[in-house]
């Protein structure tokens, strides 16, 4: 990475995502939303008491693959969360290392 491109290079690789798979609210907001959706679920009995079931029609901004943060106000801890190793694998493959 270029020095002191980061954002820009954060940006693109953002972008990446949006196009590959859709939109995604970013962290804080889909931790919110995704609680919000939560609220009405039903509770499960489980083992030592119950717990909610996960929510099956979660808004489109609860996207599934992957969010983002710009984190503090400073705007220095830009990252991208993903779902799993897969998704982080085909990420990856996009955009390789270069020096």
């Amino acid at each position: 990475m270029s020095f002191n491109k980061g954002p820009l290079h954060f940006t693109r690789a953002q972008q990446w995502c949006f196009q590959t798979w859709g939109w995604s609210a970013e962290v804080r907001q889909w931790n919110d939303i995704y609680r919000w959706s939560s609220n009405s679920v039903p509770m499960m009995r489980v083992p030592g008491g119950f717990v909610r079931q996960v929510p099956n029609n979660l808004p489109e901004e609860c996207n599934p693959y992957w969010s983002w943060t710009n984190g503090a106000s400073t705007g220095s801890e830009l990252r991208l969360y993903f779902k799993s190793d897969a998704e982080l694998a085909f990420f990856q493959l996009a955009h390789p290392n270069v020096m």
